[in-house]
């Protein structure tokens, strides 16, 4: 029985892929469903509101000291700069996902809009073609 569950908690397990890199998409896949995140100006603002703090930098500091209520907030507005205009940070929270499977989104959502440099933004790319 144990190992069924296990089976499942697999197959519903996210997949974080590059969606539409052009517009600094990202895509979250958690069993059955699939959530586009977008860092839009509307989306940072609205992390920046719930988290109340003011800028990249002070994200940055945040974002070392992630809890799941952080994480859910952030989820959504993503979600929601990504067009998922009905996503709460509950609905987030109570996504089969671990905690690293969160962050990974997270992080590939902030990369992929390039917002703490490019080294992020390639990070998120993988390898240059070739290597």
């Amino acid at each position: 029985m144990t190992q069924n569950r296990h089976a499942r908690r697999a197959a519903e397990a996210i997949a974080a892929k590059p969606a539409n890199r052009a517009r600094g998409e990202y895509k979250l896949t958690a069993g059955d469903k699939v959530f586009t995140l977008c860092l839009s100006l509307n989306a940072m603002a609205e992390i920046e509101d719930e988290l109340e703090i003011d800028g990249l930098q002070q994200l940055q500091t945040a974002l070392a000291d992630l809890s799941t209520r952080k994480i859910g907030v952030i989820l959504a507005a993503l979600a929601r700069g990504g067009g998922h205009e009905d996503a709460t940070a509950d609905d987030m929270r109570r996504l089969n996902i671990t905690l690293q499977e969160g962050i990974a989104a997270i992080s590939g959502a902030f990369a992929a809009a390039g917002a703490f440099g490019d080294a992020a933004a390639q990070s998120a790319q993988g390898p240059a073609p070739g290597n």
